[in-house]
């Protein structure tokens, strides 16, 4: 017989796009910040005040701590409904999760501010394809979404012509990692600055006229650092279960 947790989620699933690990983890992610709050408060509770300002000291500490858990907590809820209704209508098609940081493959025809804009609705960027692995794993997720079809990421010049930037302002000339298509970029009418995965030249990398409309790829976490490194930001206390290296899968 199945338990309650195990139909809720199963039926919850349904009509969201949050899968059922990612509902059981935040469940247990508000335990254990539960728990420490508990734990906090006894500590505090039990310090050892001999005046007036120490106990002060003590009841601001435990109030600052409260606060920022129930913070925390606030915006596992806000992601968690961000993630049940979509935003403004858009869910995605493809999801995949590798070394923690989520990717989600969106099939709509874009431009690049709106796929950009988009990707900031589900509190993320337009992926970041910094290493091999990264972009191996991302191109994965399109082709079995739609192989004949482009997709924007996070790449783009638009600051400076030719020095081209992620969407965390990382330059890529940095990263010790490209897969240009052959003769890109090439500004070609010197209109193109944004980046692609050009499904004519296998998926890889190509300068695009920003206005033009293609899928596109967002990521949610920080991905990895030039070198191949996970950077654990601020962003891993919003997404607690990204900031861990789990299998890479696609569902």
């Amino acid at each position: 017989m199945k338990s309650y947790s195990t139909f809720f989620c199963a039926e919850f699933s349904k009509s969201s796009t949050v899968s059922c690990p990612e509902m059981r983890t935040m469940s247990w992610t508000l335990l254990l910040l539960a728990v420490l709050a508990c734990t906090a408060a006894e500590d505090i509770g039990d310090t050892d005040v001999n005046n007036a300002d120490a106990m002060e000291d003590a009841s601001s500490g435990k109030l600052s701590l409260l606060e920022r858990l129930t913070e925390m907590v606030d915006d596992i809820d806000e992601m968690s409904e961000k993630y049940r209704r979509g935003y403004k209508g858009y869910h995605p098609s493809f999801r995949g999760v590798l070394r923690g940081t989520k990717y989600l493959v969106f099939k709509y025809e874009r431009n690049y501010d709106t796929a950009k804009e988009v990707c900031h609705g589900f509190g993320g960027i337009l992926a970041d394809l910094k290493t091999e692995a990264v972009h191996n794993f991302v191109e994965g997720l399109v082709r079995k979404a739609d192989p004949k079809k482009s997709y924007w990421i996070g790449l783009n010049d638009m600051a400076t012509e030719d020095a081209f930037v992620w969407s965390d302002g990382t330059p890529v000339n940095t990263c010790g990692y490209t897969n240009w298509a052959p003769g890109q970029p090439d500004n070609f009418f010197w209109s193109q600055d944004c980046g692609r995965l050009w499904d004519f030249a296998n998926f890889k990398w190509d300068d695009e006229n920003c206005a033009s409309k293609h899928h596109f790829v967002c990521q949610i976490g920080p991905g990895p650092r030039c070198g191949g490194k996970i950077t654990l930001t601020s962003t891993s206390l919003y997404y607690p279960f990204q900031a861990c290296t789990y299998p890479s899968f696609a569902y």
